[in-house]
């Protein structure tokens, strides 16, 4: 009787040891604008608020020119800011899974973390990081992921949530998934994306420095630091990139005027 008592009390022990492994929480932590929060789809809406913890099948819903920031264990490792008229879904907190049925979110994933688990998913993809930050959008019935900062995976789904495609994105790249779960060719990066990951990041930077010891601890910040290094680096990796190129462009366009019929002709008058 005593050793079926101590194999009990081990396995409670047990189970208790691997639900704290797994537990984490998921709070706002910080709105713009008008953002509605239910807590399952039979709920009404109501206004969020900042610091609100969610909890599984929670959604949230930002209106017009307004944005939610929300993240893992009050730290920065894990955070998701929903772009306007965006609907955003809590599917597993212990695995960081999101589902984003409409709209565009940024996500932002420390470096030193990308072995743990976090996803979106949209209706025909689901995307997961394999790097510090990307974003995922789901409009028109089309995902697309784009690749900010280090690297991530995207899955194309069918209409039955099957895996019918697979591609890494590699920084600076993005793609999109189509109704069926195809994806399609890999596109680089615009200019303009790489401003809105830099305005992004300042707005990260904003919240942590306002919000004081509320939500982010030091060890976030200093990966903010190491972030905003890495950052600073590939926007100088992207000026070299557009210099060389309008050389090039410079280059070629000299060469095929000396070359042009035109040009000679002009020449023997």
């Amino acid at each position: 009787m005593k050793r079926i008592l101590i194999v009990i009390v081990f396995l409670i022990l047990g189970f208790i040891f691997v639900s704290n492994s797994y537990a984490q929480e998921l709070n706002i932590v910080n709105i713009k604008g008008s953002v509605l929060l239910r807590h399952r789809e039979v709920s009404p809406w109501r206004e969020a608020k900042v610091g609100e913890k969610l909890f599984k099948d929670c959604e949230l819903l930002t209106k017009e020119k307004s944005e939610c920031t929300i993240s893992f264990d009050n730290g920065l490792g894990r955070s998701v800011v929903i772009k306007e008229n965006s609907q955003l879904k809590v599917a597993d907190i212990a695995k960081g899974s999101l589902e984003l049925s409409q709209g565009r979110v940024f996500a932002l994933v420390d470096h030193n973390k990308t072995n743990e688990i976090f996803t979106i998913k949209t209706p025909t993809a689901v995307a997961g990081p394999r790097g510090s930050g990307w974003s995922v959008s789901f409009i028109n019935k089309i995902t697309t992921a784009i690749c900010l900062q280090g690297g991530m995976h995207v899955d194309g789904l069918d209409s039955q949530g099957n895996v019918v495609s697979q591609q890494d994105v590699a920084e600076g790249f993005g793609l999109e998934v189509f109704q069926d779960g195809s994806i399609g060719e890999l596109f680089r990066l615009a200019e303009s994306d790489q401003r809105e990951w830099n305005q992004f990041m300042n707005f990260i930077d904003t919240i942590v420095t306002d919000s004081g010891e509320k939500f982010f601890t030091e060890e976030d910040r200093e990966n903010l630091e190491e972030l905003r290094d890495m950052r600073d680096d590939q926007r100088e990796d992207l000026r070299e990139e557009v210099i060389k190129e309008l050389r090039d462009r410079e280059e070629s366009g000299s060469s095929k005027e000396e070359d042009s019929p035109n040009h000679e002709i002009t020449n023997g008058r």
